[in-house]
Protein backbone atom coordinates (compact mmCIF):
# COMPACT_ATOMS: atom_id res chain seq x y z
CA UNK A 1 0.00 0.00 0.00
CA UNK A 2 1.50 3.37 -0.99
CA UNK A 3 2.15 6.04 1.60
CA UNK A 4 -0.20 9.01 1.71
CA UNK A 5 2.62 11.56 1.51
CA UNK A 6 6.34 11.37 0.81
CA UNK A 7 8.28 14.59 1.33
CA UNK A 8 11.81 14.93 -0.06
CA UNK A 9 14.36 17.56 0.89
CA UNK A 10 15.63 19.47 3.87
CA UNK A 11 15.38 17.83 7.27
CA UNK A 12 16.88 19.94 10.03
CA UNK A 13 16.69 21.04 13.63
CA UNK A 14 14.47 24.10 14.07
CA UNK A 15 14.94 26.47 16.96
CA UNK A 16 13.48 29.69 18.30
CA UNK A 17 15.26 32.13 20.63
CA UNK A 18 14.08 35.34 22.29
CA UNK A 19 15.49 38.62 21.00
CA UNK A 20 18.94 39.38 22.45
CA UNK A 21 19.65 42.47 24.51
CA UNK A 22 23.07 44.07 24.10
CA UNK A 23 25.13 43.63 27.24
CA UNK A 24 22.38 41.86 29.15
CA UNK A 25 20.92 38.43 29.90
CA UNK A 26 17.61 37.43 28.35
CA UNK A 27 15.26 35.03 30.08
CA UNK A 28 12.77 33.41 27.75
CA UNK A 29 11.57 30.24 26.13
CA UNK A 30 13.97 28.35 23.84
CA UNK A 31 12.34 25.93 21.41
CA UNK A 32 14.00 23.02 19.61
CA UNK A 33 12.16 20.65 17.29
CA UNK A 34 12.48 18.58 14.13
CA UNK A 35 12.05 20.84 11.13
CA UNK A 36 13.01 21.69 7.59
CA UNK A 37 10.38 22.13 4.88
CA UNK A 38 10.14 18.43 3.97
CA UNK A 39 9.95 17.31 7.60
CA UNK A 40 7.35 19.94 8.46
CA UNK A 41 5.05 18.84 5.63
CA UNK A 42 5.37 15.18 6.63
CA UNK A 43 4.72 15.97 10.31
CA UNK A 44 1.56 17.82 9.32
CA UNK A 45 0.32 14.89 7.28
CA UNK A 46 0.96 12.52 10.18
CA UNK A 47 -0.98 14.78 12.56
CA UNK A 48 -3.88 14.52 10.12
CA UNK A 49 -3.78 10.74 10.41
CA UNK A 50 -1.90 10.05 7.17
CA UNK A 51 0.90 7.57 6.55
CA UNK A 52 3.85 9.85 5.83
CA UNK A 53 7.58 9.55 5.22
CA UNK A 54 10.38 12.05 4.80
CA UNK A 55 13.56 11.54 2.78
CA UNK A 56 16.57 13.67 3.63
CA UNK A 57 20.08 13.76 5.04
CA UNK A 58 21.16 14.57 8.59
CA UNK A 59 24.45 14.35 10.42
CA UNK A 60 25.61 11.29 12.32
CA UNK A 61 25.35 13.36 15.48
CA UNK A 62 23.11 13.86 18.50
CA UNK A 63 20.97 16.42 16.65
CA UNK A 64 20.38 13.95 13.82
CA UNK A 65 19.28 11.29 16.29
CA UNK A 66 16.97 13.78 18.00
CA UNK A 67 15.35 14.73 14.70
CA UNK A 68 14.90 11.10 13.61
CA UNK A 69 13.46 10.09 16.99
CA UNK A 70 11.02 13.00 17.05
CA UNK A 71 9.83 12.24 13.52
CA UNK A 72 9.29 8.57 14.35
CA UNK A 73 7.48 9.42 17.59
CA UNK A 74 5.12 11.66 15.60
CA UNK A 75 4.32 8.85 13.16
CA UNK A 76 6.57 9.91 10.28
CA UNK A 77 8.83 7.29 8.72
CA UNK A 78 12.31 8.90 8.79
CA UNK A 79 14.13 7.71 5.66
CA UNK A 80 17.25 9.65 6.53
CA UNK A 81 20.81 9.20 5.33
CA UNK A 82 23.39 9.80 8.09
CA UNK A 83 26.32 11.94 7.01
CA UNK A 84 29.57 11.12 8.87
CA UNK A 85 31.23 14.37 7.81
CA UNK A 86 28.58 17.11 8.05
CA UNK A 87 26.50 18.05 11.08
CA UNK A 88 22.72 18.17 11.07
CA UNK A 89 21.42 21.41 9.61
CA UNK A 90 19.73 23.96 11.84
CA UNK A 91 17.43 26.95 11.40
CA UNK A 92 16.99 29.36 14.30
CA UNK A 93 14.41 32.15 14.53
CA UNK A 94 15.66 34.98 16.76
CA UNK A 95 13.16 37.35 18.29
CA UNK A 96 10.38 36.02 16.10
CA UNK A 97 11.61 37.77 12.95
CA UNK A 98 15.29 37.15 12.15
CA UNK A 99 16.30 33.75 10.74
CA UNK A 100 19.75 32.18 10.93
CA UNK A 101 20.19 29.08 8.77
CA UNK A 102 22.98 26.52 8.69
CA UNK A 103 21.93 23.90 6.10
CA UNK A 104 24.55 21.39 7.23
CA UNK A 105 24.09 17.87 5.91
CA UNK A 106 20.82 18.70 4.12
CA UNK A 107 22.72 20.22 1.17
CA UNK A 108 24.63 16.94 0.74
CA UNK A 109 21.48 14.96 -0.13
CA UNK A 110 22.39 12.71 -3.06
CA UNK A 111 20.46 10.55 -5.55
CA UNK A 112 21.72 7.38 -3.84
CA UNK A 113 19.98 8.53 -0.64
CA UNK A 114 16.63 8.01 -2.39
CA UNK A 115 14.81 4.72 -3.03
CA UNK A 116 14.52 3.52 -6.62
CA UNK A 117 10.87 4.59 -6.73
CA UNK A 118 8.84 6.99 -4.62
CA UNK A 119 5.34 5.59 -4.55
CA UNK A 120 2.80 7.69 -2.68
CA UNK A 121 -0.60 9.28 -3.08
CA UNK A 122 1.28 12.58 -3.00
CA UNK A 123 5.00 13.31 -3.35
CA UNK A 124 6.40 16.71 -2.41
CA UNK A 125 9.89 17.83 -3.44
CA UNK A 126 11.33 20.82 -1.61
CA UNK A 127 12.56 23.66 -3.77
CA UNK A 128 15.36 24.27 -1.28
CA UNK A 129 16.88 21.01 -2.52
CA UNK A 130 16.26 21.62 -6.22
CA UNK A 131 17.58 25.18 -6.20
CA UNK A 132 20.95 24.53 -4.54
CA UNK A 133 23.92 22.94 -6.31
CA UNK A 134 24.59 20.24 -3.71
CA UNK A 135 21.19 18.51 -3.51
CA UNK A 136 19.92 19.51 -6.99
CA UNK A 137 20.66 16.10 -8.50
CA UNK A 138 18.75 14.38 -5.67
CA UNK A 139 15.74 16.64 -6.17
CA UNK A 140 15.74 15.97 -9.90
CA UNK A 141 16.00 12.23 -9.16
CA UNK A 142 13.01 12.48 -6.83
CA UNK A 143 10.94 14.15 -9.54
CA UNK A 144 11.93 11.43 -12.00
CA UNK A 145 11.39 8.49 -9.61
CA UNK A 146 8.02 9.61 -8.22
CA UNK A 147 5.11 7.29 -8.94
CA UNK A 148 2.11 9.36 -8.00
CA UNK A 149 -0.88 11.22 -9.37
CA UNK A 150 0.00 14.22 -7.20
CA UNK A 151 3.62 15.27 -7.70
CA UNK A 152 4.33 18.69 -6.19
CA UNK A 153 7.22 21.13 -6.05
CA UNK A 154 7.53 24.06 -3.66
CA UNK A 155 9.32 27.10 -5.11
CA UNK A 156 10.81 27.71 -1.63
CA UNK A 157 12.74 30.97 -2.17
CA UNK A 158 12.36 33.86 -4.59
CA UNK A 159 16.05 34.66 -4.27
CA UNK A 160 17.10 31.09 -5.05
CA UNK A 161 14.67 30.91 -7.99
CA UNK A 162 16.18 34.09 -9.43
CA UNK A 163 19.73 32.74 -9.08
CA UNK A 164 18.74 29.33 -10.45
CA UNK A 165 16.93 30.89 -13.42
CA UNK A 166 13.21 30.90 -14.23
CA UNK A 167 13.50 28.92 -17.47
CA UNK A 168 15.72 26.37 -15.79
CA UNK A 169 13.25 26.02 -12.92
CA UNK A 170 10.33 25.49 -15.29
CA UNK A 171 12.32 22.88 -17.22
CA UNK A 172 13.42 21.04 -14.09
CA UNK A 173 9.88 20.87 -12.70
CA UNK A 174 8.08 19.96 -15.91
CA UNK A 175 7.07 16.57 -14.49
CA UNK A 176 5.32 18.13 -11.49
CA UNK A 177 1.57 18.57 -11.57
CA UNK A 178 1.33 20.91 -8.57
CA UNK A 179 3.32 24.08 -7.91
CA UNK A 180 3.34 25.75 -4.50
CA UNK A 181 4.73 29.29 -4.17
CA UNK A 182 4.31 32.41 -2.10
CA UNK A 183 3.48 35.74 -3.71
CA UNK A 184 7.12 36.81 -4.05
CA UNK A 185 8.14 33.49 -5.60
CA UNK A 186 5.20 33.61 -8.02
CA UNK A 187 6.18 37.16 -8.98
CA UNK A 188 9.76 36.06 -9.61
CA UNK A 189 8.54 33.24 -11.86
CA UNK A 190 6.13 35.41 -13.89
CA UNK A 191 6.61 39.11 -13.18
CA UNK A 192 2.93 39.19 -12.18
CA UNK A 193 0.94 39.60 -8.98
CA UNK A 194 -0.61 36.64 -7.21
CA UNK A 195 -3.83 35.85 -9.12
CA UNK A 196 -2.44 36.64 -12.57
CA UNK A 197 0.72 34.71 -11.73
CA UNK A 198 -1.32 31.68 -10.63
CA UNK A 199 -3.36 31.70 -13.85
CA UNK A 200 -0.24 32.08 -15.97
CA UNK A 201 1.57 29.24 -14.21
CA UNK A 202 -1.55 27.07 -14.42
CA UNK A 203 -0.87 26.81 -18.15
CA UNK A 204 2.19 24.72 -17.21
CA UNK A 205 1.03 22.93 -14.04
CA UNK A 206 -2.26 21.18 -13.33
CA UNK A 207 -2.67 23.08 -10.05
CA UNK A 208 -0.92 26.23 -8.86
CA UNK A 209 -1.26 27.50 -5.30
CA UNK A 210 -0.01 30.91 -4.22
CA UNK A 211 0.29 31.39 -0.45
CA UNK A 212 -0.42 34.91 0.79
CA UNK A 213 0.58 34.63 4.45
CA UNK A 214 -1.97 36.38 6.63
CA UNK A 215 -3.96 37.04 3.44
CA UNK A 216 -4.75 33.34 2.99
CA UNK A 217 -4.11 31.66 -0.35
CA UNK A 218 -5.36 31.35 -3.90
CA UNK A 219 -5.23 28.38 -6.24
CA UNK A 220 -5.68 28.08 -9.98
CA UNK A 221 -6.40 25.13 -12.22
CA UNK A 222 -6.92 25.82 -15.88
CA UNK A 223 -8.86 29.07 -15.96
CA UNK A 224 -10.50 28.62 -12.56
CA UNK A 225 -9.36 30.47 -9.43
CA UNK A 226 -10.43 29.88 -5.84
CA UNK A 227 -9.53 31.78 -2.68
CA UNK A 228 -9.40 31.00 1.02
CA UNK A 229 -8.79 33.22 4.03
CA UNK A 230 -6.72 32.19 7.01
CA UNK A 231 -7.58 32.52 10.68
CA UNK A 232 -5.22 35.01 12.34
CA UNK A 233 -2.68 33.67 14.85
CA UNK A 234 -1.03 36.02 17.31
CA UNK A 235 2.52 34.76 16.82
CA UNK A 236 5.51 36.54 15.29
CA UNK A 237 7.35 33.29 14.51
CA UNK A 238 5.44 31.56 11.69
CA UNK A 239 8.33 29.37 10.54
CA UNK A 240 6.91 26.17 9.05
CA UNK A 241 3.37 27.45 8.49
CA UNK A 242 3.78 27.31 4.71
CA UNK A 243 5.12 23.76 4.94
CA UNK A 244 2.14 22.75 7.08
CA UNK A 245 -0.12 24.32 4.48
CA UNK A 246 1.54 22.18 1.81
CA UNK A 247 1.04 19.00 3.82
CA UNK A 248 -2.65 19.63 4.41
CA UNK A 249 -3.34 20.93 0.89
CA UNK A 250 -1.64 18.02 -0.88
CA UNK A 251 -3.16 15.40 1.40
CA UNK A 252 -6.65 16.75 0.72
CA UNK A 253 -6.04 17.13 -3.01
CA UNK A 254 -4.64 13.61 -3.34
CA UNK A 255 -7.72 12.20 -1.58
CA UNK A 256 -9.97 13.63 -4.26
CA UNK A 257 -11.14 16.90 -2.68
CA UNK A 258 -12.02 19.71 -5.05
CA UNK A 259 -9.68 22.67 -5.24
CA UNK A 260 -11.67 24.93 -2.92
CA UNK A 261 -11.86 22.28 -0.20
CA UNK A 262 -8.15 21.45 -0.52
CA UNK A 263 -7.24 25.13 -0.28
CA UNK A 264 -9.43 25.58 2.80
CA UNK A 265 -7.79 22.51 4.36
CA UNK A 266 -4.32 23.92 3.69
CA UNK A 267 -5.12 27.24 5.36
CA UNK A 268 -6.75 25.55 8.37
CA UNK A 269 -3.81 23.17 8.70
CA UNK A 270 -1.28 26.01 8.72
CA UNK A 271 -3.18 27.71 11.52
CA UNK A 272 -3.51 24.47 13.47
CA UNK A 273 0.24 23.82 13.14
CA UNK A 274 1.11 27.14 14.78
CA UNK A 275 -1.38 26.53 17.58
CA UNK A 276 -0.05 23.00 18.04
CA UNK A 277 3.45 24.45 18.46
CA UNK A 278 2.24 26.74 21.23
CA UNK A 279 0.51 23.85 23.02
CA UNK A 280 3.58 21.62 22.66
CA UNK A 281 5.91 24.21 24.23
CA UNK A 282 4.15 25.77 27.21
Amino acid sequence: MPLDLIAVGDVMLDGALPAPVAGGRVHGRIELRAGGSAANAALTAARLGARAAVIGRVGADAAGRLVADELAAAGVEPLLARDPQARTGCVVVVGGTSIVADPGASVRLAPHDLPATLEGRAVLVSGYSLLQPGPEAAARAALERARTDCLAIDAASARLVAVFGVDRFLEATAAAGVLLANAEEARTLTGLEAEEAALTLARRYRVVCVKLGRGGAIAASGGDVVRAEVQPVDRADTLGAGDAFAGGFLLSLSRGADLAVALRTGCDTATAALRHRDQATP
